[in-house]
């Protein structure tokens, strides 16, 4: 038996139809199949599904008017359970959402000047790094529990029992986000003989047109920068950081997991 020692059949190819030689199985691959499934219509006229055979899980906040404080808030309050409770795979998806939102287009923690979302951050980077490559059950009731000296590390970052019993009541996680499936065609569609390109997008642009005329931005800080050099810039950083307490902490439990986990 060819098929069970992981070596293609010769046998088999012969009972295929001439349709189906494009249908590719690769037994000695771990049993992974590769099939150029066709999408609409074969030329026989047999519609097949259209289901996609990949998808992204998306997140996405219920309320778009939550300022960073809010959302940090909804990340402390993931940060807390997953160091006492544990953390299953629903919960590292919204810390995941989350994480990457308050990080904006810093490259890590250390970038983030608001002292307080500074250390929520620190905490949920933490937690990433110890959760990378862990596989979760799709049973919510199957947690993770976390390094007890993981925990002990960062409890200092963590609310308060009281503080948790408060705000969890208004910044709910499962209240805010929602987890959406999202297919994903993986072929291209071949564009039908008979249809007319649209090219409506296209109007409007070009030196003749009345809204062609150049316009100036409002001055923004944000676009055209504080005017500091970056050495200024890192300079003011690492002062404050070095004398606010928020920021020392956050300092303190990146340096105590460096020389416990790395």
């Amino acid at each position: 038996m060819n098929r069970l020692e992981g070596k293609p059949s010769t046998e088999t190819e012969d009972y295929l139809p001439s349709d189906s030689r494009e249908t590719e199985v690769r037994l000695n691959e771990s049993h992974r199949m590769t099939l150029n499934r066709p999408f609409g219509e074969t030329p026989e006229g047999v519609e097949l599904s259209s289901i996609s055979t990949e998808y992204h899980l998306t997140i996405s906040v219920t309320n778009d008017q939550l300022s960073r404080r809010e959302l940090s808030l909804l990340l402390d309050i993931l940060n807390y359970q997953a160091c006492i409770f544990g953390i299953n795979f629903t919960m590292a998806l919204a810390m995941y959402e989350l994480y990457f939102r308050l990080l904006g287009n810093k490259r890590n923690s250390t970038e983030i000047r608001e002292n307080r979302i500074r250390l929520t951050v620190t905490v949920s980077e933490t937690i990433l790094k110890v959760l990378k490559g862990t596989d979760f059950s799709l049973y919510p009731g199957n947690v993770r529990t976390l390094p007890p000296k993981l925990v002990e590390i960062l409890r200092l970052g963590l609310m308060s029992k009281r503080t948790y019993g408060s705000r969890y009541r208004t910044y709910r996680p499962e209240k805010f986000l929602r987890v959406r499936i999202v297919p994903v065609d993986i072929q291209f569609l071949k564009r039908r003989k008979d249809s007319i390109p649209y090219s409506g997008y296209t109007k409007g642009y070009g030196e003749s047109h009345p809204s062609a005329r150049r316009q100036h931005t409002r001055p923004s800080a944000e676009l055209d920068g504080s005017g500091e050099s970056p050495a200024e810039v890192e300079e003011h950083m690492l002062f404050t950081q070095c004398s606010d307490p928020i920021h020392l902490l956050s300092n303190i439990l990146q340096i105590r997991y460096k020389n416990e986990f790395e």
